[in-house]
């Protein structure tokens, strides 16, 4: 959906309800009509919104400001706004372009002026924003809308949250629960809770070998074929001084499978994460010697990083 495509905020909102929307540093904004190419790790970066609604008077929607967040209006555009660099906006000039839209994220009583963020990047007004003087330019005539509740999409978080129990991207509602412990035997066994089918834990594969310390695992984006579908679950352990790597294919069979053995004086895994940098997997570990220490997997395969420091 494009914005020469023309609708008001609802049609937009109720989009980004039902198909969320990535950050501008995903596709930056162009004058042009190129063919949509965003960052590679797009889908890593979408939210959703639960929904929004209508915000009444100027009081109601500058409450909304100073104890919810920002809120869109739509105002009307004219040559002479092309131009703003700086100051309050006033309309002076120039002819009618069409009608716009901005995320308003504050207010001057003292300027008599809303405060916004545009869409047209950093180079353009004050650094990408503007102050719009009250009344200007139709924009409080138009309706404003809140958003409410905004919710990172399923797969945003699921990279960044680790530990042995996850909420994970699996499920009816994309959010189960996902856990591996350590059984008495030195091996790990996963269980998940059905948490939109009567929240009931149900046993999974046991898998491994020789582990005597916590796991530490994420919901990755390997795998995933389009936005839509479940990432692998990536998996981290301590075991015999090194680190072990484990992933289940949750495309195939949802089998976990080992891929790789790394590291030396390891005594705990303290956290796995996969980070915007070529979605590469980062690991900090806990070594013998009490100090922490940084691994990650590129292409390449895993690297030793630095020393952190003492834990």
């Amino acid at each position: 959906m494009k914005c020469p495509d023309g609708s008001w905020p609802d049609t937009y909102l109720n989009w980004i309800k039902a198909n969320g929307i990535c950050d501008p540093a995903c596709w930056p904004y162009r004058t042009d009509d190129p063919v949509y190419q965003p960052t590679p790790d797009r889908e890593g970066r979408t939210v959703k919104i639960d929904d929004y609604q209508a915000l009444g008077s100027t009081d109601d929607q500058k409450l909304w400001l100073d104890t919810v967040g920002p809120i869109e209006a739509c105002f009307d555009v004219y040559t002479d706004f092309d131009a703003y660099s700086s100051g309050v906006y006033h309309h002076t000039t120039g002819t009618y372009r069409g009608g716009h839209c901005v995320a308003i994220v504050g207010y001057s009583d003292v300027d008599n002026c809303w405060i916004a963020k545009n869409s047209w990047g950093k180079n353009w007004g004050d650094s990408g924003y503007v102050r719009i003087g009250y009344g200007e330019v139709n924009i409080d005539t138009n309706a404003k809308y809140g958003v409410l509740a905004t919710n990172p999409d399923p797969w945003t978080k699921r990279r960044l949250h680790n530990g042995n129990l996850i909420e994970g991207g699996n499920g009816t509602n994309h959010r189960n629960f996902e856990l591996v412990c350590v059984l008495n035997n030195g091996q790990m066994q996963h269980w998940w809770r059905d948490n939109d089918g009567g929240m009931v834990w149900n046993p999974g594969p046991v898998f491994g070998s020789g582990i005597d310390t916590p796991p530490v695992m994420i919901q990755g984006q390997y795998g995933m074929s389009t936005e839509d579908a479940v990432g692998n679950f990536e998996l981290c352990v301590a075991a015999g001084g090194q680190v072990q790597h484990w992933w289940r294919d949750n495309q195939g069979d949802m089998s976990w499978y080992h891929s790789a053995t790394f590291g030396h004086d390891v005594a705990a895994v303290a956290g796995l994460l996969e980070s915007s940098f070529g979605f590469d997997l980062e690991v900090v570990v806990l070594r013998n010697d009490g100090q922490l220490q940084h691994y990650w997997r590129d292409s390449t395969g895993w690297n030793e990083g630095v020393l952190i420091g003492p834990a």
